[in-house]
């Protein structure tokens, strides 16, 4: 199974689970994911995303390499399909103002932190999708 083909998947269980508009969860099950399927290159970065020069936002994404592989765009693309002909720009720089989620932000931290007590705090749903999909992945 290649990388698309685990977003895609991953992308469809999330919707069917109703986790796909949760924040920061997508990207890290989706990097936990390909870790657990071998791609050891793929690194969990944080940024900024602005849609075609509008307004910054902080981010989450992917990157193997210089591809940057973005589950959120995804997500938002299926729930407004607007943003399937916006072209998105991803940076590291810190933009002068930029929109941002604190809890988005806190929860980043604290996965940083400690791992292991960031997956329990999560609700039980979330707990057990993430065991789930292993379990699914591992098939």
């Amino acid at each position: 199974m290649n990388i698309v083909e685990i977003k895609s998947k991953l992308f469809l269980l999330l919707r069917l689970n109703k986790l796909d508009n949760t924040g920061i969860l997508p990207p890290i099950l989706l990097h936990e994911l390909l870790i657990h399927k071998g791609f050891t290159d793929c690194e969990l970065k944080q940024g900024f995303i602005s849609p075609e020069g509008g307004g910054y936002c902080w981010h989450l994404w992917i990157e193997k390499g210089d591809d940057i592989i973005d589950i959120n765009t995804d997500i938002a693309c299926h729930i407004d399909e607007n943003f399937k002909n916006l072209k998105f720009d991803f940076t590291y720089e810190i933009p002068e103002t930029y929109d941002k989620d604190d809890t988005c932000v806190e929860l980043w931290e604290h996965y940083n932190t400690d791992k292991k007590q960031f997956w329990k705090k999560q609700t039980m749903k979330v707990k057990n999708f993430r065991a789930k999909i292993f379990r699914i992945f591992s098939k």
